[in-house]
C-alpha cells in the first residue's frame, strides 16, 4: 500500500514510511468496492486494530478521481503499490 498526498503537503510527510496516526491526522478519500469486501474495508479495520479513527471523508469506486481530488489539496489517500503505474 502507499499514502498518497497533495505535493503542497509533502513537508508534512518527511519519511517514507508514513504512520496510521499520522494519516488520521488528516481528510481521507478511499476506494471503495461497488459490492462485497475489498481494500476499504481492509484499510479501515488496520485503523481500528491500531485505535485510531480516520476521517473519511469520500469513498469513490474511482482510483483517478481519488487521486484527482488528492493532487487538488482535498485529502490524502491509500492505494495500492500496483496502482501507481496504471493511474
Amino acid at each position: 500500500m502507499v499514502c498518497v498526498v497533495p505535493r503542497k503537503w509533502e513537508h508534512l510527510f518527511q519519511l517514507e514510511l508514513v504512520t496510521l496516526k499520522e494519516i488520521a491526522q488528516h481528510d481521507l478519500l478511499l476506494t471503495r468496492r461497488i459490492s462485497g469486501q475489498g481494500m476499504y474495508d481492509m484499510i479501515l479495520e488496520q485503523f481500528e486494530k491500531n485505535g485510531h479513527h480516520p476521517n473519511v471523508i469520500l469513498d469513490c469506486p474511482d482510483i483517478s478521481t481519488i487521486l484527482t481530488l488528492v493532487s487538488a489539496g482535498m485529502g490524502i489517500t491509500i492505494i495500492p503499490k500496483s496502482e501507481i503505474g496504471e493511474v
